[in-house]
């Protein structure tokens, strides 16, 4: 084998590289000869996404890429793998991934370090893509500042997420490159300002979390795609006027809470034909307050051969029960609910469309409360991949004549009446494919009462959560009959009753752990627990008063 690779061109084993896991690559090529082991570091391909990755994987490979390899790299601070980003920094030198194209960093907590982050990215000519998301800090005009100054560094800079647009409020120089940018919290007041500097933009995709859209007198008219995620009241005078400014817009999608007067079919068909004329995918989830059409008079206005035929949009509504009004219109199938209730009487809502459309057949989450009305579904739901059950004792016939168990995923056990140690060992018999728990109960032994089999062992959950409390006899437990779970959430009283449980899951990979009060242990004794214990020794974790989030060895 070692002759036959040294027989292949560099240009022809770096392609083949492209297929490998990083992981797979080294183990698999590293060390085989002097001649191999040049051609593999010569390789600047590489991609790292260390979402949910193993620390010994995560270590495995810092150890082994250089920096000036990686191409890709994900990070996350996510609790998951808390103090991830810190770690790689320590054994990589992000200011040396010079051929780095694509920085994705999520839930970051720490300015200081986002600050340091933004020095080492200074003048990356080649990152072409950057998204700093779902972080918990604040932006003052320093930090505001530092970011424009960098950016504006990055000649190559395509795609940018930031999680505020107070991010961007310091913006004086055009990003002449940049065509895609994400906003994930978004005030409208600057947004016009700092849009007039992205003269290239064509897609667009925000949240507007505070503001008026009123406000807004400004967008790049080349722009194709837009994307709005609303947290504002939107009026319809408004929405108008937005998407008057981008005529060449091909593609466009909203969610939002407004007037009722975004419910008008009519309105809707007039703008596009008059101002958007280019459109080619359309998508909206609105809610409203105060509407009293039916759904039938709302849908009507939707119904006709502009919509079917030119448009091929469909669109359902949310009738209220009480009110028999529409209080909510959205896209099908795009979207269409994902949640269901059954039995779904005296809900207070419920889903609608001219069309007979098979809603049954896209809820990916169902909520079984009574089994016994399993006769009343003319067929099953095929595509559920979370099943919660509570109320009474489920049948695993009833249960199985409802719901296509191959495509559960994750398991929801709310309190359940006499729930039986048998049906609990069916359910899981039944649904080969789940992998994920949720118990409510107190123990993961006792389901309100009934002890489940002493001999029984789930090896097919690799993710449990408990939400009561939890003592030390549960944890033992716990461990004996889901011995292979990766990932725990569980909650307890005293320090010393559920820290164990880190140690006796071999399987763990990460733990989220709470306390029902505010523990007095200071940072240094959990600390030194955890060294002691080799259960985390590089600071890959993160405790506050009640919480302990712990990235295992």
């Amino acid at each position: 084998m070692t002759c036959m690779l040294n027989k292949f061109p560099c240009e022809i084993l770096h392609c083949i590289f492209d297929y490998f896991h990083p992981a797979n690559l080294f183990y698999s090529f590293d060390q085989i000869n002097p001649e191999i082991d040049e051609i593999l570091h010569s390789y600047q391909r590489i991609r790292l996404n260390f979402k949910l990755t193993r620390k010994s994987e995560f270590l495995f490979l810092c150890e082994n890429v250089l920096a000036e390899q990686i191409q890709f790299l994900f990070l996350s601070n996510q609790f998951e793998t808390p103090n991830q980003i810190q770690s790689f920094l320590a054994l990589i030198p992000l200011i040396k991934c010079v051929h780095l194209q694509h920085l994705t960093l999520s839930h970051l907590d720490d300015p200081k370090l986002f600050c340091l982050i933004l020095s080492y990215l200074e003048e990356h000519s080649r990152l072409r893509f950057l998204a700093i998301k779902n972080c918990s800090f604040g932006l003052n005009q320093r930090i505001s500042r530092q970011i424009v100054d960098v950016l504006i560094t990055l000649s190559s800079l395509k795609y940018l997420t930031l999680f505020d647009s107070r991010g961007l409020k310091n913006l004086c120089q055009s990003l002449m490159k940049l065509t895609h940018l994400t906003i994930e919290s978004c005030d409208t007041t600057d947004l016009s300002r700092i849009l007039r500097f992205l003269p290239n933009l064509t897609h667009f995709n925000v949240g507007f979390s505070s503001g008026q859209l009123s406000m807004i007198d400004y967008f790049p008219s080349q722009l194709k795609s837009l994307q709005i995620k609303s947290k504002i009241w939107i009026l319809f005078e408004d929405l108008e006027n937005l998407l008057s400014l981008v005529p060449s817009l091909q593609s466009f999608l909203l969610e939002t809470n407004g007037d009722h007067s975004l419910l008008n079919g009519q309105r809707w068909k007039t703008l596009i034909k008059e101002k958007l004329q280019n459109l080619k995918e359309f998508h909206i989830d609105i809610s409203v307050d105060e509407n009293t059409m039916s759904g039938d008079e709302v849908l009507n206005l939707f119904q006709n051969s502009f919509w079917t035929n030119e448009k091929h949009c469909e669109i359902g509504c949310l009738i209220s029960t009480s009110s028999q009004s529409c209080v909510r219109i959205f896209s099908l199938p795009y979207f269409s609910p994902r949640h269901h209730w059954f039995p779904s009487t005296n809900l207070g809502f419920y889903e609608y469309s001219l069309s007979s459309f098979p809603f049954d057949q896209h809820y990916k989450e169902l909520n079984v409360f009574d089994c016994s009305q399993h006769n009343s579904i003319s067929s099953r739901f095929p595509q559920i991949e979370t099943l919660i059950l509570q109320g009474s004792t489920p049948q695993i016939d009833a249960l199985k004549s409802m719901v296509n168990l191959f495509s559960v995923k994750h398991l929801k056990i709310e309190p359940i009446d006499d729930l039986s140690s048998v049906a609990f060992d069916e359910i899981f018999y039944s649904a080969p494919n789940l992998n994920k728990l949720t118990l409510k109960s107190s123990t993961s032994l006792k389901l309100n009462g009934c002890r489940l089999s002493e001999n029984v062992i789930y090896e097919q959950i690799k993710c449990l959560t408990i939400t009561n409390i939890v003592d030390g006899n549960d944890v033992d437990e716990i461990s004996r009959i889901f011995p292979k779970v990766e990932r725990i959430t569980l909650c307890g009283k005293e320090r010393d009753e559920i820290l164990p449980i880190l140690t006796q899951l071999q399987c763990l990979v990460s733990a989220n752990i709470q306390w029902s009060h505010p523990m007095k242990t200071s940072t240094e004794i959990i600390d030194k627990y955890l060294q002691q214990n080799q259960i985390c020794s590089d600071g890959t974790y993160y405790f506050h008063w009640n919480q302990l989030y712990v990235w295992m060895d």
